[in-house]
């Protein structure tokens, strides 16, 4: 994917905010069955914690082949989190 949409709370009002990989592809981390699927998030982080201010969360996204292979083998992965606000 290019990018996601989330809300930023500012008191009562909420913003949909486009969050994009810097023009680049990204993967998110996730698990799934053959009849459900979840993406897996981390802390927020960067723009990120602003953006995402009220659960303080977001998802955990792979930007290289490197980073789903050891995702899907299981190995210890610093999430991405260099992403701009559109």
């Amino acid at each position: 994917m290019n990018g996601f949409y989330e809300w930023q709370h500012r008191g009562k009002e909420k913003i949909k905010c486009e969050i994009d990989f810097n023009s680049q592809l990204s993967d998110f981390a996730g698990l799934y069955t053959n009849n459900t699927y979840t993406i897996t998030t981390t802390e927020a982080m960067g723009v990120g914690s602003v953006i995402l201010n009220t659960k303080l969360r977001m998802p955990f996204s792979l930007k290289t082949e490197s980073d789903m292979q050891r995702w899907l083998n299981n190995e210890e992965l610093a999430p991405q989190y260099n992403f701009t606000p559109t």
